[in-house]
């Protein structure tokens, strides 16, 4: 144990060196489970220091315990937490979409990993759909999109039916060029109705 409490796993994983972590588990497969001052466990490190090959390798071992993918540190940070802090895209997507993962975890701020997490992924691939209501920046684009379309449909539709009014317009005088249905109630309707819906679009 170093000044850290680092095993010579813990070195390796400092220096991504993957054929000596092979050699230290083949020997040592309990060297999983140790973790640092930090209680930071082989994960935490790997993560830490954006060593995707050895979050692959480490994750991919089948007696890693669930103890180890959803270890928390001193600061009640699991992996998934360390990688969503540091940005690390690649290695947070290998940890959402592994189903051993929990990702409902909450550090001691009280944050789940997928609160912190500022890029778009697939929530339903994830497991965590309706977990978060946080909304991802693509999905607010298209919704935006969307709203503008309708929008511009509606005043295109509204602005054609006030120029082109039921019933035509009149051409015997005094009243030439008036709406034929003027008058009538239904019309009026019509009026405000098409008049509200081309002010509500804009």
């Amino acid at each position: 144990m170093g000044e850290n409490n680092w095993t010579l796993l813990h070195h390796a994983i400092y220096k991504g060196n993957l054929g000596a972590i092979e050699d230290i588990l083949q020997f040592c497969p309990e060297c999983l489970n140790l973790v640092d001052k930090d209680l930071q466990n082989c994960l935490h490190l790997a993560v830490k220091f954006e060593h995707v090959n050895v979050v692959n390798l480490l994750s991919s071992m089948p007696k890693i315990a669930d103890e180890v993918l959803n270890g928390q540190d001193n600061h009640g940070n699991t992996p998934l937490h360390i990688a969503a802090l540091r940005a690390d895209t690649r290695i947070t997507l290998l940890f959402l979409y592994d189903n051993r993962v929990d990702k409902t975890i909450k550090n001691m701020q009280g944050l789940r990993a997928v609160d912190m997490i500022r890029f778009d992924y697939d929530k339903r691939k994830a497991g965590v759909y309706g977990l978060t209501d946080r909304v991802g920046e693509k999905e607010i684009k298209d919704q935006t999109d969307f709203d503008l379309l309708v929008g511009a449909l509606i005043a295109t539709v509204s602005f054609t039916a006030g120029i082109t009014v039921p019933g035509g317009y009149t051409s015997d005088k005094p009243n030439e060029g008036t709406a034929v249905l003027a008058k009538k109630v239904s019309f009026k309707v019509f009026v405000i109705t098409n008049t509200i819906a081309l002010l509500l679009s804009l």
